[in-house]
């Protein structure tokens, strides 16, 4: 019996089954080929496999073609055990090609490997486990993305080995293998990229596998950055480690990308990190709840990116209060953490600093990321604008502005306007929608947040005043609710937009007209703001003029053609035109008086020539007060007026002649010229009839009328001069005018006062001595009405302001719209007459422990009594008028032109000042002493008192002195007298052993100056005064470094424990 067997398949070469994979391809119900069934084959099929890799012309595309071919076949029949067979010897064959780098990296290697991992779960599990070994063996070959290819197989490859036996430790030795191996920038793009899809991760690995990743991420490109952060992303919304994954970018973009270098590559890059984060925190919003865990959870996690962040989170609605809020909240703990710090005695320095640096890192962080907001991420510039108005509205009364100020901080009111103007200038989409919540804000806000939001507006008028002529129809909205905001407000909205009205006629007589309107309203508090905008609009006119038109010339924007001619065009005489409005002003309550007649002389000292006009337009009120017969007839009581039973003040008297003195000193001599005459008939007004009648000018006229009044006051008496306000009898309210009418005087004595000591500075000294009899003279009728008035000298100038009030607003005179004037009363006296003033006292001092000696020998104490009792109420006036004036100089604002008139340099008095103090602590007068024999210790107490207010006053230049640009200018004055005083050396064994020339100086004069001083003192049982000793002690020891400030406060100890006092009862 025959025997046959079947014959064997045909071979096929290599393109032969490249030819069969297509064929196959269109015809989908083929079988497959005998000869790849065959085992005999496979060893010929895996070798077809080489020689493709070796060919020189294109081996990527050869051994690509020809696999995807192979495989096309298997796949119809998977399987088929010969099939799995010859599956598994090509994958590790390509794998070991793979490995040994003889297979290009391309994307068709990519789609092989792909092809290869649909066909996984046919190829047995002894021969995965080679493969996974194979592909981890030798990772220090992987460079780039493209040759960690062969890691696209890991996660079935794991998950297969995982069901066998025991293959759960398999794979997790083969992932430990991966997280010990050293990983390329291209590993580990790739790991993130795999990871996702390995559930068998336990939270220790897993945890281990994201350091690792953020450690490796700084070799990471550039470019590649935004998909790995997007990996991450994905995979922490799949529950891996979300915390840990969050914590890490963060940190990463935060603190670890500063080494790279800063360019707009890389803010480009974080950019479209932070679009990626608001996507997917969109798509899983337990991701927002851990970037705003992170930062409420630690502090030092806070870094321009972590702001980044939580502005981009914040775009997303149910994150977006939460957002906002932990921002608001941190930057507020920082500066209330820092306030505590700087305000603790106890606290250690190291500690302060490190409170300090907190705050700097802080607004360095936020103003990074406002900054670097048109790279890419235009997205969170609505969540900057909210938070910037946020910050503004979170401005508290004094806000930290001392301490910031000294520190260089910023603070939250300056950096929110900060914040919003980095952000007008980048961003033009942003411009509109500042200005209208400008607006918004400014008309719902209270007053204080409220005058922020000008602030802010101020800045963008002066820094970029082109850009906001464009939102010019806004503005003049805000200014249609002019007489309807808190009269600061209005105020000082006007004020902040003078600078833009130079440049927009449209503005500006929309501002005039809605002033107008204001005039007319009944409140008190909108005319008085009307008053002020009034000012402040002539001011501005006659500014500009004299600075000329193009005062923003270096501004960062350029004006088009037709606003460089409304720059020309604006109109002039703003003066002649608002004249009328002014002579309104003299009929209203004595607020709006007193804030005309300031600013007339703040007019004069902008234009000189504007004099004589002024005195034509005071001078016919004037004559409602004042009469010139055969004798003066000075109308104070009509000042004064009643209704309701309630007395007040209605004419600021001492307040208009204190600006009529001040303009007659501002005039250049022997002018007294009329410019604008002729175009004042024309606004329907006309001159006195004096002047018409060719008499006197104005000007003219007022100096002779202040010089009568001067010489009535000084020669009548209190009673003769307060009797004629006495119309009432002696009922309670005649009482009450009679010392609204003496309030008055006051204030018009402190004018005559400023006068005399302006006199007395220039007079020669024949002259000298009848001024300063005339200066006692005065001091003395002041110190007569205040015994009469009954109130203490520190609270005389809070009467004068609440006591100037109409009937309507006496129950509520500390509105807010009110409290400009009681904020910012000018004194009457300047800073150079109260230092005439002093110098006068000084030499009354001497004099008259000169004529006590005398007086002594001769037995007589007559003469020396009265000199000494001039002396005494010269002292008290003085040091209360010093006090006034460092207490008032705070609140005046700089811009204000008065402050430089009035005030000057305050420091002047601070010498003088420690002079009185060592004579009245050394030399009791002889009146003391006379005192001290029928009165016990009155005369001791009043000098004690004196000494108690000088040194009060000399604290406050001090402190004044410390936060100034002049640094320790003061001190080296003050040291200049006290060294007459205790003879010492400059020039000693300690001082030389310090180099810093400040530290020398503040070393200098608490040992030289404060300590003698403060053991003198306890000599005499001056206890209070010891504690403002003791207070600039501390003061000054603050701004010491360690080194030298301990050593005082040991001393300090020291001295309080030996010395043992017996407080005096």
């Amino acid at each position: 019996m025959a025997t046959t067997t079947a014959a064997a398949p045909p071979p096929l070469n290599d393109s032969d089954i490249i030819r069969l994979a297509q064929y196959h391809h269109a015809d989908t119900s083929s079988s497959v080929p005998p000869y790849l069934v065959s085992p005999e084959s496979h060893q010929t099929l895996v070798s077809f496999l080489h020689s493709r890799s070796s060919s020189s012309q294109n081996p990527s595309l050869a051994v690509s073609e020809y696999i995807i071919s192979i495989l096309s076949l298997i796949s119809l029949s998977p399987q088929t055990p010969s099939l799995s067979s010859l599956l598994s010897s090509l994958l590790v064959a390509y794998t070991e090609l793979f490995a040994s780098l003889k297979i290009p990296r391309d994307t068709n290697s990519l789609k092989t490997i792909h092809f290869f991992d649909t066909l996984l779960s046919y190829v047995p599990v002894e021969d995965l486990k080679s493969v996974l070994d194979s592909i981890v063996s030798d990772t220090s070959r992987i460079l780039d993305l493209d040759d960690a290819q062969m890691f696209d197989l890991l996660p079935t490859c794991f998950n297969l080995v995982r069901e066998s036996l025991r293959g759960g430790d398999y794979v997790n030795y083969v992932f430990d293998r991966v997280l010990d191996s050293n990983w390329s920038k291209g590993l580990l793009v790739k790991l993130v990229s795999i990871v996702k899809d390995l559930g068998f991760i336990d939270k220790g690995r897993c945890r281990e596998f994201l350091e690792k990743v953020f450690d490796g991420m700084k070799i990471v490109d550039l470019q590649d950055l935004p998909s790995l952060v997007y990996q991450l992303l994905v995979l922490a919304s799949k529950g891996f480690n979300k915390r840990e994954v969050v914590e890490g970018i963060v940190g990463f973009f935060g603190l670890k990308m500063e080494s790279k270098v800063t360019s707009s590559i890389v803010r480009q890059v974080e950019g479209t990190v932070l679009l990626h984060v608001n996507f997917a925190v969109k798509q899983d919003p337990s991701l927002g709840q851990e970037v705003m865990g992170l930062v409420k959870l630690d502090l030092r996690a806070f870094n321009h990116f972590t702001v980044a962040v939580l502005l981009s989170v914040a775009r997303v609605r149910r994150f977006s209060e939460s957002s906002m809020g932990i921002l608001k909240t941190a930057l507020l703990t920082a500066y209330h953490d820092y306030k505590f710090s700087k305000d603790c005695n106890w606290i250690p320095d190291a500690l302060k600093e490190e409170y300090l640096q907190s705050v700097k890192i802080v607004e360095k962080a936020v103003l990074r990321a406002v900054n670097e907001s048109n790279y890419g991420r235009e997205h969170i510039v609505p969540s900057i604008v909210q938070f910037g108005f946020l910050l503004l509205e979170s401005v508290e009364e004094g806000n930290l502005k001392e301490q910031c100020d000294s520190n260089g901080l910023l603070g939250i009111e300056e950096l929110g306007i900060q914040i919003l103007k980095n952000l007008f200038e980048v961003h033009d989409m942003a411009r509109n929608e500042i200005i209208e919540q400008c607006k918004f804000r400014i008309l719902s806000l209270k007053t204080e947040q409220s005058l922020s939001i000008i602030r802010l507006i101020g800045y963008l008028v002066q820094s970029y005043p082109y850009p906001m002529l464009e939102h010019v129809p806004r503005l003049k909205e805000l200014l249609d609710y002019f007489t309807f905001m808190d009269g600061k407000v209005a105020a000082y909205l006007v004020t902040v937009l003078l600078p833009l009205i130079k440049f927009s006629r449209d503005l500006r007589d929309y501002t005039i007209l809605v002033v107008r309107k204001a005039m007319f309203r009944r409140e008190d508090a909108v005319r008085l703001a009307a008053t002020n905008a009034i000012i402040d609009l002539i001011l501005a006119e006659k500014q500009a003029k004299k600075d000329g038109v193009f005062s923003f010339q270096d501004s960062s924007s350029q004006a088009s053609c037709s606003q460089q001619e409304i720059l020309h065009s604006t109109g002039a005489g703003l003066f002649q035109e608002l004249s009328a409005l002014l002579q309104r002003c003299l009929y209203q309550q004595a607020k709006v008086k007193e804030v005309m007649y300031h600013g007339l002389v703040k007019l004069v000292l902008v234009d000189p020539s504007t004099g004589g006009t002024v005195f034509d337009i005071l001078w016919p009120h004037f004559l409602c007060f004042f009469r010139e017969d055969a004798d003066v007839h000075f109308g104070v009581s009509c000042c004064v007026k009643s209704e309701g039973g309630k007395a007040f003040i209605e004419e600021p008297l001492d307040c208009l002649l204190s600006s009529v003195s001040l303009i007659l000193l501002l005039q250049p001599h022997g002018k007294n010229s009329h410019p604008l005459d002729s175009s004042w008939a024309c606004f329907g007004f006309s001159l006195s009839q004096e002047n018409e009648e060719g008499k006197n000018s104005s000007g003219e006229s007022f100096s002779c009328a202040l010089s009568k009044i001067r010489n009535f006051l000084r020669n009548g008496k209190l009673e003769d001069i307060l009797g004629q306000t006495q119309e009432e009898g002696s009922s309670s309210l005649g009482e009450e005018k009679r010392k609204c009418c003496s309030l008055i005087l006051l204030g018009i004595i402190e004018v005559m006062l400023n006068t005399i000591a302006t006199e007395l500075e220039k007079a020669k000294d024949a002259e000298k001595e009848d001024l300063e009899k005339e200066l006692i003279g005065f001091v003395d009728l002041h110190d007569s009405l205040e015994k009469y008035l009954c109130t203490p000298r520190q609270s005389i100038a809070n009467r004068r302001a609440n006591i100037r009030a109409t009937a309507h607003d006496i129950s509520n005179i500390s509105d807010s719209g009110n409290t400009n004037l009681t904020q910012e009363r000018i004194p009457f006296l300047a800073t150079s007459s109260i230092f005439q003033i002093l110098q006068t006292v000084l030499k009354l001092h001497n004099i008259e422990c000169s004529n006590g000696v005398t007086a002594s020998q001769k037995h007589s104490q007559s003469s020396s009594a009265k000199t000494s009792k001039c002396c005494f109420k010269m002292i008290s006036f003085v040091l209360d008028a010093t006090l006034r004036q460092i207490r008032s100089s705070s609140v005046v604002r700089k811009e204000n032109p008065l402050k430089t008139l009035i005030y000057g340099e305050l420091n002047i008095l601070a010498p003088p000042l420690l002079k009185l103090i060592f004579l009245a602590k050394s030399r009791p007068s002889m009146t003391e002493q006379k005192k001290k024999e029928t009165k016990g210790k009155k005369g001791i107490d009043d000098r004690k008192e004196h000494i108690h207010l000088a040194l009060i006053c000399l604290k406050e230049f001090i402190i004044i002195s410390l936060r100034s640009s002049q640094g320790t200018g003061l001190l080296e004055d003050l040291l200049s007298v006290s060294k007459l005083e205790y003879s010492f050396d400059y020039e000693s064994e300690e001082a030389i052993r310090i180099d810093d020339q400040c530290i020398r100086i503040k070393v200098l004069f608490i040992e030289k100056l404060l300590k003698p001083l403060i053991s003198e003192l306890l000599g005499l049982s001056f206890f209070r005064e010891l504690e403002i000793l003791y207070d600039m002690l501390l003061v000054i020891g603050n701004t010491l470094p360690c080194k030298w400030k301990n050593p005082h406060g040991a001393w300090a100890m020291d001295f309080c424990k030996s010395n043992t006092v017996q407080m005096q009862m």
